[in-house]
Parts: C-alpha cells; sequence; structure tokens
C-alpha cells in the first residue's frame, strides 16, 4: 500500500516521501495517528496544501532536537551500583534507569528513547545513544560506579576526619601542658629574683 509521510519515521522516510509499506500498518497505526495518507490523488492535493507547515514544524522539531542533542552531550551520568567480590554487577543498568539519570538532571527523555546496543553490566564509563528526532541520536556518558566504594570513601573520610581531630587534641593538651610547665618554670624564676 502506498502512503505519504507526514511526519519522519524512522526507517520509513521523512516528510513528504511516498513510501510502500503493508496494509494493516498503515491502516491501524500510520494513518490513525495522523502520521500518513494514503497516496490517492485527493491526499496529493491535501498534501500538497500543507506541506509547508509540516516541513517547517519538522525543522522546528529538528532544530529543537539539536539544541537538546548538545545539551545532553555536556553533561555526565553517574549510575551507582551494587558490585560483587569479584567487580561485577549484580544484575546490569537498565534503559529505565538511564531514563531517571537523564529526568533528574532535567531532561523529559522516555525510557524507550533509551538505545542499548549492549547490557551494561561492568565499571566504568559507557556510551549510551538516546533517540530525539526521526534519525537523529545523541551519544550520553553513563558512568557506573560501585555504590559501596562511595560509602566506603565517606566512612574512610569521616574515620580520617575523627583520627585528625583526635590528634589536634593531643597536640593542644601537650601544647597546654607545656606552656603550664614553661609558666611554672617563669613563675618559680619571678619568685627567686
Amino acid at each position: 500500500m502506498k502512503i505519504i509521510l507526514r511526519s519522519e519515521i524512522e526507517h520509513l522516510g521523512k516528510v513528504g516521501d511516498i513510501v510502500s509499506v503493508k496494509p494493516g500498518y498503515a491502516r491501524n497505526y500510520l494513518m490513525p495517528q495522523g502520521l500518513a495518507y494514503l497516496a490517492d490523488r485527493g491526499s496529493l492535493k491535501r498534501f500538497e496544501d500543507e506541506k509547508r507547515q509540516l516541513l517547517s514544524a519538522a525543522e522546528r522539531e529538528m532544530a529543537k532536537a539539536e539544541a537538546l542533542k548538545a545539551r545532553l552531550e555536556a553533561g555526565s551520568y553517574v549510575a551507582k551500583v551494587k558490585v560483587g567480590n569479584e567487580g561485577r554487577l549484580y544484575g546490569s543498568v537498565t534503559n529505565h534507569q538511564i531514563a531517571d539519570l537523564v529526568h533528574e538532571a532535567g531532561f523529559d527523555i522516555e525510557r524507550r528513547n533509551i538505545v542499548l546496543e549492549r547490557p551494561v553490566k561492568t565499571l566504568g564509563t559507557h556510551d549510551v545513544h538516546v533517540k530525539l528526532y526521526g534519525s537523529m541520536h545523541a551519544v550520553i556518558k553513563l558512568i557506573v560506579m560501585d555504590m559501596e566504594a562511595e560509602v566506603k570513601a565517606a566512612i574512610e573520610a569521616e574515620i580520617a576526619a575523627i583520627e585528625a581531630a583526635e590528634e589536634a587534641e593531643r597536640v593542644a593538651r601537650q601544647a597546654a601542658r607545656q606552656a603550664a610547665a614553661n609558666g611554672e618554670d617563669e613563675d618559680g624564676q619571678d619568685e627567686d629574683n
């Protein structure tokens, strides 16, 4: 069945393209969603009338997607996960978790737009593709960290702070004893004179 695309559809075509698709796909999805017209004479005339509007709308969407791509790629997103003794993740980082991280950063990205070429099952930095508009993708940096490592680092920092405070207190007591001892000697010398 031949149809005229009203919007850019990945793996199918751009606005205004006349493509052949299976009749069920056209009748059950593309046409009810307003993504395509049946390619007949009446539809061709109707499409010519609204072609400029659709193309300008597509250009605006593409410009928005370009801006979003630049902002998404400027940042990095940190996933803190549980890790076993051998440094392997329990499970994997899913597109749902990545979408939540991106959402926390202030972007409205749906999880179905997160494309994982393979499951993220290791620590480190990973490139993740995000579908934005049509065939445009952003590549974001996902940093997978051990949740326990941060806790261990916080505990070590707290222990170091306590030890530093105890050391400072010990030095202060020692200085006070020395000052007291020096004060008695000076007082003793003053009394002798």
